[in-house]
């Protein structure tokens, strides 16, 4: 994520590919826990990456309060709270079953 430019493609595999990653494992550990939002990984590719790009016009100081402020920290409790859940669906399975 620190390559300048390929880190525009990277973080499709990094934050999406998370998402559909983990959507996979979580449903073959726990079927009835609930998967990630897909959606929001998407959104936060785009915002984070693309549209300060493409809205270079909006005031550097508005794009990092969106961002570091409010995209970022939204995005460290969703992955926080998807790697909980997953702790607990593992210690809900047999040891012999991992």
């Amino acid at each position: 994520m620190f390559v300048p430019f390929y880190n525009l493609y990277w973080a499709w595999n990094a934050f999406a590919g998370f998402a559909q990653d983990f959507n996979r494992y979580v449903k073959q550990v726990d079927p009835q826990a609930p998967s990630q939002p897909d959606g929001f990984y998407i959104a936060f590719c785009i915002f984070h990456f693309y549209l300060a790009i493409l809205l270079s016009f909006i005031p550097q100081f508005l794009s990092w309060i969106l961002d570091v402020m409010i995209l970022t920290p939204i995005m460290i409790g969703i992955m926080a709270n998807a790697i909980n859940r997953l702790a607990k669906a593992m210690a809900k399975q047999p040891a012999g079953t991992r």
